[in-house]
This record gives C-alpha cells, sequence and structure tokens, in this order.
C-alpha cells in the first residue's frame, strides 16, 4: 500500500457516515459489520485506533436514537 492511500478502516468509516446521513440504514448496517472485522484483525498499535473508529460509528447509531421527531 502507499503511504499517501487512506486506511481501509478510514474509507470504511467515511462510507459509513454517507450511508448513515443519507438514510441507508441497510447499507450503514453492512459496513459496520465490515469495520468490526476490520477492527478483529491483529492490528498491533493501531488496534486502538480502530475501536475508536467502531465507537464513532455506534456513537453516531445512539445519537439516532436522541435525535427529536420531526
Amino acid at each position: 500500500m502507499n503511504d499517501n492511500e487512506p486506511e481501509l478502516d478510514d474509507l470504511i468509516l467515511a462510507a459509513f457516515k454517507r450511508a448513515f446521513a443519507d438514510g441507508r440504514m441497510d447499507v450503514a448496517e453492512h459496513l459496520l459489520i465490515a469495520l468490526e472485522t476490520v477492527s478483529g484483525r491483529p492490528a498491533g498499535d493501531e488496534e486502538a485506533e480502530i475501536g475508536l473508529r467502531v465507537g464513532a460509528a455506534y456513537g453516531m447509531i445512539t445519537k439516532l436514537g436522541e435525535r427529536p421527531e420531526r
């Protein structure tokens, strides 16, 4: 991989955020599973950082339940 290319987990999280923002929860769910799968690989020093990405995704889902009804 080229040093200038984004990490796979960064790309998955970006796609998750886009699907979430577009209201495509069906797609967001699959991307969350992919993000969890990536976080399950042996990552050494990156493990905590990947865990933060999974946490960020779950945080977005949690906030969805807190949105006021329109």
